[in-house]
């Protein structure tokens, strides 16, 4: 062990497998990992393959070059996520598939709340929650980015979450922790050891989870995950949860397994404490065997015989009729009704309305603090749609749309005026087209007949980032 290794690091010692090369691991920088947009495919958006994870979660991916054309195209139309491998795990255990009803705890950033909007599709809902509304700021953009329709985002406190009527198909409980398994990402984690935060975060943990177990359905999963080694705040907090489940309610671990990943199980005996031999069914993610950050992950299923107390519960998920679209200006760029019967509008903001799933989101009767993604420009003087919208339905124009080369794409993002391949006006008399690259909806930008050139509208700031400063 080098004299200089965090204190941080060196508590496991005792359990972790090979604890030198996890102490040289954990201060060795990640590459870039995340996963490609599964409807937005395109030649211009391409990586080597990168592992057997492509197997786990298609469209993995892995870079050095964010700087890359192929990177900065994939990013700006919405083609790839950025999300750190081991992070990526905990999402592929919550058993849910197309159409599920899904809770995300503690969701910004985001990053998992887009993996399980894509695995529900568009008959699915989630619901995105997060104790800050500045946090959430993060989320929306990716709504927006990715398009995410199916997403609606609430700011409760996690631990108070209304508890639903019929309970949710599952639940992620992500919760916040010491993030001691970022420090590949963050180094500044291993300067710090705060047993007080510590002792605050575990009581926090414990009310998540709870909260968690008492939102899913019977036969439902409840995953809990973290970022961090500490078993305090891994095995402790689970083993208490199988001991306080509410009157009635019966819980059991399931096996956690990931493809392509080697796990650990879960520690039964820590610090002179010892846990229910169940708990070897969690699983431990160490960096230096997955070249990754360190992750900790519990799949905790709610029996269906459980008949627990039902007090307390405050609403139904209900599934409300369809939103019409017909005042919408489709015609502007020929859209069909039936290209868009999955989705409907909702009246949300002054600027925007609000793409969403067909049936919307009333549920529980919470207050949103947003919907879908952004729709219509209200205060624009024609019929303008958002760059997300754009995105997420141009597929389905049939006129005003100029086609592009994948070369001017970058010029393209860039705000610059660039050469159109084939152009399709129809009737708009702003003249403003959608701007497609081989099928793959980029943004709008206005043509110029006469000098036969689009100038871009694409916006300076996207995805929280200034694009300018990115070219």
């Amino acid at each position: 062990m080098s004299s200089n290794t965090s204190p941080v690091l060196t508590r496991y010692g005792a359990v972790v497998p090979d604890e030198q090369a996890f102490y040289a691991c954990s201060t060795t920088p990640l590459e870039v990992t995340g996963w490609l947009h599964p409807f937005r495919r395109h030649e211009a958006i391409s990586f080597a393959p990168s592992s057997s994870l492509n197997e786990w979660h298609p469209g993995f991916f892995q870079t050095q070059d964010t700087s890359s054309s192929s990177f900065l195209i994939g990013f700006l139309s919405g083609g790839l996520l950025v999300q750190e491998k081991s992070a990526m795990t905990a999402v592929g255990l919550l058993g849910i598939g197309a159409g599920s009803q899904v809770l995300d705890l503690c969701a910004a950033p985001g990053n998992k709340t887009a993996q399980i909007s894509m695995l529900v599709g568009e008959t699915g809902l989630v619901v995105a929650n997060d104790l800050s509304k500045s946090r959430l700021g993060v989320v929306h953009g990716t709504m927006d980015r990715l398009g995410l329709s199916n997403v609606m985002t609430t700011a409760h406190d996690a631990r108070h979450f209304p508890i639903p009527t019929s309970g949710f198909d599952a639940v992620l409980a992500d919760v916040p922790c010491s993030c001691e398994g970022t420090s590949r990402k963050y180094p500044d984690i291993l300067r710090r050891s705060n047993e007080a935060e510590r002792v605050r975060l575990v009581n926090v943990q414990k009310q998540i989870l709870a909260r968690a177990l008492q939102c899913v359905k019977p036969g439902g999963r409840v995953v809990y995950s973290t970022c961090t080694y500490a078993p305090e705040e891994n095995e402790a907090v689970v083993n208490w949860a199988l001991g306080h489940a509410p009157s009635g309610m019966k819980v059991q671990l399931q096996d956690v397994s990931v493809p392509g990943f080697m796990v650990r199980p879960g520690i039964t005996s820590w610090s002179g404490e010892s846990y229910d031999s169940s708990l070897s069914r969690c699983a431990r993610i160490w960096p230096h065997e997955n070249d990754s950050g360190g992750f900790f992950l519990a799949v905790l299923e709610r029996l269906p015989d459980s008949m627990s107390d039902q007090s307390g519960r405050e609403g139904n998920l209900e599934m409300p009729t369809p939103i019409e679209v017909s005042d919408w200006p489709w015609k502007a760029y020929g859209f069909q009704e039936e290209d868009l019967s999955p989705w409907g509008i909702h009246s949300f903001s002054r600027k925007y309305n609000r793409l969403v799933r067909a049936g919307g989101f009333e549920v529980l009767g919470l207050p949103a603090v947003a919907h879908g993604v952004s729709g219509l420009n209200l205060k624009s003087e024609y019929p303008k749609l958002s760059t997300a919208l754009t995105q997420k339905l141009g597929r389905f124009a049939k006129i005003n749309i100029a086609e592009i080369d994948p070369s001017s794409a970058l010029a393209f993002f860039n705000r610059e005026s660039i050469p159109s391949i084939r152009t399709a006006i129809g009737t708009s008399e702003s003249n403003t087209v959608i701007v497609r690259m081989g099928g793959l909806s980029l943004g709008l930008a206005t043509w110029d007949a006469q000098a036969e050139l689009l100038y871009s509208k694409f916006p300076k700031v996207w995805g929280g980032l200034t694009v300018s400063d990115r070219m």
